[in-house]
């Protein structure tokens, strides 16, 4: 949710600094800051909806620019306050500088689940995943979540969805035991009975069932409902709308694997013929933290455009609307 930051009681045209703090989450954790300076309007007041920084880690009228623009600062170490709980609340500090000196500060505590929703391990018919719904078991329209080439259970996003009025499973596909390692082969059959065990669920809004997809999970969201009718929406963030190869470290193998597949075939992809020399490339560019391999490894594997016409995912076959940002 947005909030409203307001400094107010200033002297007319005073200088002033607003700076937000706050602890990554995570066994190795890091500082996070951003900071603004503003100038009080005649009324001694800095509103943040309208009021443009002069200087700061983000510089146009944004009233949320001081949460979206922290930048990872000294890594903190303190083994004993580690924060391990993939839940845990963000608290963030805001204080108020006036010639260097702190005048004021507040602690904002914002929160991915709210206190309404619970939440369910998953850990039946093969399927791993988290179920976050409404405590008071109402029915409300169904949203599974995937995500991306990080693997294991995206937490995150499916307890927020469920903070804003659906019920939602976080279904893992890989990286969790006892799920495959990797991000190949794997079968949409997988995908399927996590649609049929949210249809069983009596939370479920009948008829009413998304999936939401980041990264490599856009990918298999957006394969999701031009296979199966049951999906009635689906949002694809940050990925592709045509499947690519497994993920494998980048290797000198000659062929890459398949990502996804459909009764024990591989669903046809980008590409199983390895650009070795690209490859090696990524790799090396990885391995010296420079320059964008990712961007790199896919804009070469999608080359060739007709070859990206005829395998792109058939988007005009899913039952509803499609969102891919």
């Amino acid at each position: 949710e947005a909030i409203h930051i307001q400094v107010i009681g200033l002297m007319p045209d005073v200088p002033i600094e607003l700076k937000a703090t706050r602890i990554s989450a995570g066994t190795k954790m890091f500082k996070l800051q951003s900071f603004a300076k503003f100038i009080a309007d005649e009324n001694g007041t800095v509103d943040l909806k309208i009021a443009k920084p002069t200087e700061g880690t983000y510089l146009e009228v944004d009233a949320m620019g001081l949460f979206w623009s922290l930048e990872r600062k000294e890594e903190v170490q303190d083994d004993n306050q580690a924060i391990t709980d993939k839940l845990a609340p963000h608290k963030l500090t805001i204080s108020l500088h006036i010639q260097n000196e702190v005048v004021d500060e507040l602690e904002i505590i914002r929160l991915w689940k709210a206190p309404h929703i619970e939440r369910e391990d998953v850990r039946e018919g093969g399927l791993v995943g988290t179920f976050f719904y409404h405590d008071l078991k109402e029915k409300k329209p169904g949203v599974i979540v995937l995500g991306g080439s990080e693997g294991g259970i995206y937490e995150y996003l499916a307890s927020l969805l469920a903070s804003h009025g659906f019920n939602v499973l976080a279904l893992g596909y890989f990286g969790v035991e006892p799920l495959p390692k990797g991000l190949d082969h794997i079968s949409m059959e997988y995908v399927k009975r996590g649609i049929d065990w949210m249809k069983s669920r009596a939370e479920v809004a009948e008829g009413w069932l998304g999936i939401h997809g980041t990264s490599r999970g856009a990918e298999l969201a957006l394969l999701t409902g031009s296979l199966f009718e049951d999906i009635r929406a689906v949002v694809a963030l940050n990925g592709f709308a045509v499947p690519f190869a497994g993920i494998v470290p980048w290797t000198d193998d000659d062929f890459l694997p398949p990502a996804w597949t459909l009764n024990g075939e591989a669903i046809p992809y980008l590409r199983p013929e390895n650009p070795v020399e690209i490859a090696l490339q990524c790799k090396e560019m990885w391995m010296k933290g420079k320059g964008n391999p990712l961007g790199l490894w896919y804009k070469t594997l999608a080359s060739d455009p007709k070859e990206v016409a005829v395998k792109a995912i058939p988007v005009e076959r899913i039952n509803g609307p499609v969102l891919i940002i």
